[in-house]
C-alpha cells in the first residue's frame, strides 16, 4: 500500500473516532441534563438552571442556578450512572471530604 493511501486511511479512521466520540459526548451530556432536570424538581421547589460542568466515567458533576436570581444559593449536583442511566445522588450548597468519599465521587470530578 502506498504511504499516501496509508495516511489518508489513517487519517479518516482517527476523524471518524473523533466524530464518534463528539457524537457520544452530545449524548452522555444530553442525558445527564435529562436526569439533572428530574432531580432537581424531585428535590426543590424553584424553578432552576443547569449546566453540565463535568462529566467523568460513571459520575457527572452539575451546576444548578434559580431561574429567579436571589430566590435560592447556586447549588452542585452530582449524578452517578447506574444500570446504564444517570442518577442524581446528592444536591447542594457545600461538600465535606467526608461526603464526597461517602458518595464515591471521583477527586478529579469534585
Amino acid at each position: 500500500m502506498p504511504p499516501s493511501l496509508k495516511s489518508f486511511i489513517n487519517s479518516c479512521l482517527f476523524l471518524c473516532l473523533f466524530i464518534v466520540q463528539a457524537c457520544t459526548s452530545d449524548v452522555e451530556e444530553t442525558q445527564v441534563l435529562e436526569a439533572a432536570q428530574a432531580y432537581a424538581r424531585q428535590n426543590s421547589d424553584i424553578a432552576v438552571n443547569i449546566q453540565a460542568e463535568s462529566i467523568l466515567e460513571d459520575y457527572a458533576r452539575v451546576k444548578v442556578t434559580p431561574k429567579n436570581p436571589g430566590e435560592a444559593d447556586e447549588a452542585l449536583m452530582y449524578l452517578k450512572k447506574v444500570k446504564g442511566r444517570w442518577e442524581g445522588i446528592s444536591l447542594g450548597t457545600g461538600f465535606s471530604p467526608e461526603d464526597y468519599e461517602k458518595l464515591g465521587i471521583p477527586e478529579k470530578i469534585r
